[in-house]
């Protein structure tokens, strides 16, 4: 390292190393987090996410964004069930990226719906993790994707 400080060369981004087993514990906690979360939202749905319930449809200030939670005609309990499904996928890292896509879009969803009712720092700091998580390799360590991959012979990346 310090010899690649001293020469001429310009630093690039193959100079770096990043460890993928921390990218795993984090999409592993965050998987986790989101889960707990979607279980909370699943008890108490009727209060939450209903049009009658504590944060009517009334008090959200911008009804322009993408909401699945309000533009959508499918049962509030089967989006909570797909949104379960996905943060289960994106914590065992099965189809990694795809899985980021559908939680971030869920987790904005949540924010966006209950943004003046109850909401704390918390959403925010989900709904951003799970957006900059869409550019990581979060699938390439500890991953039901790499096993996949391992077993098939097509990479030579080693799960464990």
């Amino acid at each position: 390292m310090a010899q690649g400080l001293f020469s001429n060369k310009m630093p690039s981004w193959s100079d770096i190393c990043l460890d993928l087993r921390a990218l795993a514990v984090f999409r592993f906690a965050l998987g986790l987090a989101s889960l707990v979360e979607i279980m909370e939202l699943m008890l108490y749905h009727d209060a939450f996410l209903e049009k009658t319930g504590v944060c009517p449809v009334s008090r959200i200030s911008h009804t322009s964004r993408i909401d699945l939670y309000l533009t959508s005609m499918v049962p509030i309990w089967l989006l909570l069930v797909t949104n379960f499904v996905a943060a289960l996928a994106f914590t065992l890292g099965f189809r990694s990226q795809l899985s980021a896509v559908i939680c971030w879009l869920f987790a904005a969803s949540q924010h966006h719906r209950l943004s003046n009712c109850v909401e704390y720092g918390g959403d925010h700091l989900r709904s951003h993790l799970f957006f900059w998580s869409l550019f990581q390799p979060l699938g390439h360590a500890w991953s039901l994707d790499t096993w996949m991959c391992f077993f098939r012979g097509k990479c030579t990346v080693k799960f464990f």
